[in-house]
């Protein structure tokens, strides 16, 4: 709302005529001032500005906020954003507010054995609740340890995966390879997501 200062034309006597010129002129500076400093333009809404002020309509326009291609949330050093979510847990849906969603990737040394390949997946954090947990296989590295998950580009196999002994902390990938035994050169490489809350 601007600010809109006025006094009644009573104080226009003859008398008061020069203070009254005064004082109404001192009055529109302010006015003017104010209304200009306490609406922040489209600019300093993307940029950000230290005044305390006013967005309003044509600025948060001017801004494109509603046209904006990418939302940048960043929280505090060592914590998350936490949403809201839509999830189902059989037929049951309903939100689920202070979500989090962390993901990551790593591997698995092959031991020239047929049985699966086994990894104890532990999360940065413990969740509140049991998380949603997907992941895929990855591809191999063959000979040395992968340092990104850019260099898992074996050539894939057929084979299955899963994972089981799911919590709050963590979850175990497993791994078999149809073809047979994993080479004990192999890196065999797995990402996953887990999404849950976090109270």
């Amino acid at each position: 709302m601007a600010l809109n200062l006025s006094f009644p034309d009573s104080i226009y006597t003859e008398a008061n005529k020069p203070v009254a010129a005064t004082l109404k002129a001192d009055l529109a500076a302010i006015e003017t001032e104010v209304n200009t400093k306490v609406k922040a333009t489209g600019a300093e809404i993307n940029t950000g500005t230290d005044d305390a002020k006013f967005a309003t309509a044509k600025a948060i326009a001017d801004a494109g906020i509603s046209t904006i291609d990418h939302i940048v949330l960043t929280p505090a050093a060592s914590k998350l954003v936490k949403l809201a979510v839509y999830r189902q847990d059989i037929t049951t849906n309903a939100y689920k507010n202070n979500t989090v969603i962390l993901t990551g990737w790593g591997f698995i040394l092959g031991d020239n054995a047929a049985n699966p390949l086994l990894k104890q997946i532990t999360f940065g954090i413990t969740f509140s609740v049991l998380p949603i947990i997907v992941g895929n296989y990855a591809g191999f590295k063959n000979n040395s340890d992968p340092a990104d998950v850019g260099e898992l580009i074996g050539v894939p196999d057929l084979n299955t995966w899963g994972f089981y002994n799911h919590a709050t902390d963590g979850v175990r990938f497993a791994i078999h390879r149809t073809a047979g035994a994993w080479p004990n050169t192999y890196r065999v490489g797995y990402t996953w997501i887990a999404i849950g809350v976090l109270n």
